[in-house]
């Protein structure tokens, strides 16, 4: 959550995505950390395969986010219009 957090705060689209995959990446990382706790026995091949299920269902989102970003007409926050605050007449 905190790649996706940093990505949004980024200035462009690219700098975003590119956050993105940072996050989808660390997915990864935990899948690799699960079958480390597995083979020391710190989990059960049941609780293996259920996080390793939710892992890869949260890899596709992510991927699934990226490719709507890449699409999208958003631009970043960097090429956001200012708000103006109308004066009282």
């Amino acid at each position: 959550m905190s790649n996706l957090a940093e990505g949004f705060e980024r200035g462009t689209r690219e700098d975003q995505i590119y956050f993105y995959y940072i996050a989808k990446a660390s997915a990864g990382e935990v899948r690799c950390q699960l079958y480390i706790a597995y083979d020391q026995n710190f989990i059960t091949k049941q609780e293996l395969d259920d996080n390793l299920t939710l892992c890869k269902k949260t890899s596709a989102t992510i991927y699934r986010f990226i490719e709507s970003v890449k699409v999208s007409e958003y631009k970043g926050l960097k090429f956001r219009k200012p708000i103006r605050i109308l004066e009282k007449l």
